[in-house]
């Protein structure tokens, strides 16, 4: 026979006789813990969430798994926080609050949390800067992830402060905005250009300024941060080239002199010349195919420069309209409804995961006694050899069932305290076991434990048996000389 799945009616007392481990103290106790902590948390769920009990309980298990996941992720988060790093509980804190505000998934924003940390962002500043990031990954309907590299690009290039990633994310939506580009298309390019515009001293305001106008030439993105990269490269590989035509790159004291005045003196040089005699000009500059096309793109309608850059630099609080108008959309309240209740139960399941812990921890200490106490039964071995923290939270769930079920629990306890208390075990827990036989359905399957191994047979004939085993006991004082145990429940079977 092999035993069927875990779901259906598998009930709490078989979950004891799955692990084997009903007579055990220290389960005792756990699992006690464990009733507890469901207990709490169904009420809980029930009163927060305006569900019934039983939909509580089945809920359950969606908190555990979800707290689960939280708190697996955030510990990749802890494993860069230096030696007593006080701040990781704010940090936990700080995501779910996050969130809540903003309609971005959670595990982005663990790993938009991750890169920040790794990018060198004290953790006291990171849920700031990460509260940003999801404004912005929303505005660019793009992840969390993205939003974090695509800022902190721009702040380590140019050795920013974190203070001035608002001005770094209004200035990159408002390219998106005056350009030609999406948010995803421009976090994917920007890594290009910003090594060379940094180096050569280009403000930011002038790098997007630029690949906002070269973007709305007709070039994509990708490779319009690739020309204006070798466009930076040659003023200052061929500076002198530049003064020779008559058209300097740094002024006076060294310090580059700004994209507009330079492309207007180019522009000058330029005017009034055919296009052959321009690319002759241009050659004497040595300027590689790429870089002539951004040149290009900007001497020839230097007007519309000027005005894209001007406007693209106007950019205070552009990403935060941007949000604004996407927070608003039917998709994004119907995400924030999703994370505000993700959150809810991520903060409930919290509630048991140590109690959890503390039986998978117990449980993986002990194998030899789960092999004790499943001898007999093969077919256990794979839900043994699989016991991770997911399919047990389905025992907890399947266990959760059976808080609800009033007098059956009532007894159902008594049993169990029976079965985990040997050395008190008298003519009174026999009568226990009697008192529930009889409140069974005769022909119910339940599973009997004796010395000799375990069994499956029908109520009343485990009613049989036991009513035997009480005799002997009368006959030896009181005193158990055969070990008998019973769990019911739904039990499935199949070929």
């Amino acid at each position: 026979m092999a035993l069927g799945g875990l779901g259906g009616g598998f009930g709490g007392n078989d979950i004891i006789a799955y692990l084997g481990v009903g007579h055990l103290p220290q389960f005792k106790a756990s699992l006690k813990g464990v009733d507890r902590a469901v207990t709490k948390t169904s009420a809980g769920m029930s009163k927060k969430l305006k569900m019934g009990s039983i939909a509580a309980a089945a809920a359950l298990y969606l908190t555990v798994k979800a707290a689960a996941k939280f708190e697996k992720e955030m510990a990749n988060v802890n494993t860069l926080l230096d030696e007593g790093d006080k701040n990781f509980g704010k940090l936990n804190a700080g995501v779910l609050r996050i969130s809540e505000s903003a309609p971005v998934g959670l595990s982005s924003l663990t790993s938009g949390l991750y890169d920040l940390i790794s990018a060198g962002v004290p953790s006291g500043k990171a849920i700031d800067s990460l509260g940003l990031a999801a404004k912005a990954a929303t505005a660019g309907l793009t992840g969390v992830d993205t939003a974090v590299r695509s800022g902190m690009a721009v702040i380590n290039a140019y050795g920013l402060d974190m203070k001035d990633l608002t001005k770094v994310y209004d200035l990159q939506f408002s390219t998106v905005k005056k350009g030609v580009l999406t948010y995803e298309q421009y976090s994917s390019a920007i890594g290009t250009l910003l090594p060379s515009a940094a180096t050569l001293g280009v403000s930011l305001e002038d790098v997007h300024g630029a690949l906002a106008h070269v973007t709305k030439s007709g070039i994509e993105a990708q490779k319009a941060t690739t020309y204006l990269t070798r466009a930076f490269d040659s003023m200052v590989e061929n500076k002198d080239k530049w003064s020779a035509l008559g058209v300097e790159i740094f002024n006076a004291s060294g310090k580059f002199r700004g994209l507009l005045p330079i492309m207007g003196d180019l522009s000058r040089k330029l005017e009034g010349h055919s296009a052959e005699l321009k690319l002759a000009k241009l050659a004497t500059l040595n300027l590689s195919i790429r870089a002539q096309k951004s040149i290009f793109s900007m001497v020839n309608n230097y007007g519309e420069l000027e005005k894209t850059m001007g406007s693209v630099a106007d950019s205070s609080g552009i990403m935060g309209d941007a949000f604004d108008k996407q927070n608003a959309t039917l998709d994004a309240q119907i995400k924030l409804i999703g994370n505000q209740l993700k959150s809810a139960f991520i903060q409930l399941g919290n509630e048991i995961l140590p109690t959890l812990k503390s039986i998978t921890g117990f449980l993986s200490e002990h194998p030899e006694f789960i092999k004790q106490s499943i001898e007999g039964f093969t077919e256990l071995l794979g839900v043994i050899s699989s016991l991770t923290v997911g399919p047990l939270f389905k025992m907890i769930a399947a266990y959760g069932d059976m808080v609800e079920s009033g007098d059956k629990l009532t007894k159902s306890t008594k049993l169990l305290n029976a079965q985990q208390d040997r050395e008190s075990e008298n003519l009174k827990s026999m009568h226990d076991y009697m008192m529930l036989l009889a409140s069974i359905d005769p022909n119910k399957m339940v599973l009997v434990t004796t010395e000799t191994g375990a069994r499956i047979m029908t109520a009343s004939e485990a009613m049989e048996e036991l009513r035997v085993g009480t005799n002997e006991v009368a006959k030896a004082g009181g005193k158990m000389g055969t070990k008998f145990e019973v769990a019911y429940g739904e039990l499935t079977f199949g070929a």
